[in-house]
């Protein structure tokens, strides 16, 4: 299992945040019309920290949580349920990944103006997340 499927399979399993968002938490991108609020998760980008002779297996990876509400309380609500989930949370294992540390490192708010003539538009914001974990080492 990936440290994205591992991550995913956490978050949905946090009852303070399944209580605010259901079952909408996507990984990459959500279905068409599918309700509000909602999470979506993707990776960002990763580093890996070699040693001098070859990989170290420690890894840095960003993943990015969008949460859309259609209002500007309910993403900050989401937000506030998400950092307390998940930042600093240390020395755990998401199920066989081995995650060393998660912090928030950015949060980006945003708001989409309605395309449909109406006057509610999406609410949003862009959580950033960094986990240092531990994946197999190659073999030669």
């Amino acid at each position: 299992m990936s440290v994205e499927s591992a991550f995913y399979t956490y978050l949905s399993g946090v009852s303070a945040v399944s209580s605010l968002v259901g079952d909408r938490i996507y990984p990459g991108v959500a279905p068409a019309g599918a309700d509000l609020p909602m999470i979506t998760q993707q990776r960002i980008s990763q580093r890996r920290y070699p040693n001098f002779a070859a990989s170290g297996g420690m890894v840095r990876t960003r993943q990015q949580l969008d949460v859309y509400a259609a209002t500007q309380g309910a993403v900050d609500t989401i937000v506030e349920a998400l950092r307390d989930a998940l930042d600093g949370w240390r020395h755990a294992t998401m199920s066989t990944e081995q995650v060393f540390s998660v912090q928030i490192e950015n949060v980006r708010f945003g708001y989409e103006s309605p395309s449909d003539g109406s006057d509610i538009g999406v609410h949003s914001a862009g959580v950033d997340f960094v986990l240092m974990h531990r994946e197999s080492v190659p073999t030669f």
